[in-house]
Parts: structure tokens; C-alpha cells; sequence
């Protein structure tokens, strides 16, 4: 978890980013500059996640035996290593499209979306796989992320 809210610091400074510079250029009326500073933004935030991503991959082991020598926890981490993959480039993306939305001035139907995909999707989905399946600790984190 530690990994994944170093990724996701990173990601809101860039989001914040995002968001001065996009509203900045639309107060000057220069739609074009800001729709180049999307597509560079958003390009750059993919290109860090997956190399964040990979870094997580290419030493599951390493990374886990930084905060514990314990062989069955290292063996646990190192099973949900492609979860926290995952996690890490997707979790990668979200802010900095928040943040366009926030600098394009689109701030209710942000809250609306993040409020139906959390609580109104991610929440049930959540409690479901969490007690009528045997996916064990798999869905907490995917729940918690």
C-alpha cells in the first residue's frame, strides 16, 4: 500500500498541475493550448504509471523484503503483486482526469461520478465479493484502492 500511495501523491501533484493549467488557459481563451496540455499530461501520467507499474513487477520480491523477512508474507505480497500493478497504473489515470474535469470547471459532475462510482457501484460490489466469495484479501484491497 505504501507503493501505491507514493503513485498516488505523485499523480495529484501532476492533476493539481493539470487543473492550473487548463483553467488558466481557457480563462485566456485558448482552447487549443489546453487541449494540447491533456493529451501531454495524460501521456505523461501513462508513461510514468507503467514504468511505476513495472518497477513493482520487476522486484515483487526486493520490495517486500524491504519491510519484512517473514518467507509467508513475502509469498503473499508477491501473489498480489500483479494487483498492485494494476492498481498503480489505473490509479495512475484518475487523478489527472479529476483534475482536467476540475480545471475545465466540470466540478459538480465530477462529485456526482465520483459518488455514483464509489458509493453507488464500487460499495455493493465490494460487500458482495467481500462476503459471499472466497476471493480473501484480493477484494479489500481492490476495494480499498
Amino acid at each position: 500500500m505504501n507503493y501505491l500511495k507514493w503513485d498516488i501523491c505523485f499523480m495529484l501533484g501532476l492533476g493539481t498541475a493539470a487543473s492550473v493549467r487548463i483553467s488558466n488557459e481557457l480563462g485566456a481563451a485558448n482552447p487549443k493550448v489546453a487541449k494540447f496540455s491533456v493529451f501531454v499530461v495524460n501521456g505523461n501520467s501513462l508513461i510514468i504509471s507503467l514504468i511505476f507499474s513495472a518497477i513493482v513487477l520487476i522486484f515483487r520480491v526486493g520490495l517486500s523484503e524491504l519491510f519484512t523477512s517473514d518467507a509467508k508474507i513475502i509469498e503473499a505480497v508477491s501473489n498480489l503483486t500483479p494487483l498492485l500493478a494494476m492498481s498503480v497504473l489505473l490509479n495512475g489515470i484518475q487523478p489527472i482526469i479529476s483534475g482536467v474535469a476540475i480545471g475545465s470547471g466540470w466540478q459538480a459532475l465530477l462529485a456526482y461520478v465520483n459518488l455514483t462510482a464509489c458509493d453507488v457501484v464500487g460499495l455493493p460490489i465490494g460487500c458482495v465479493l467481500g462476503f459471499k466469495t472466497s476471493l480473501g484479501v484480493a477484494v479489500s484491497w481492490a476495494t480499498h484502492s
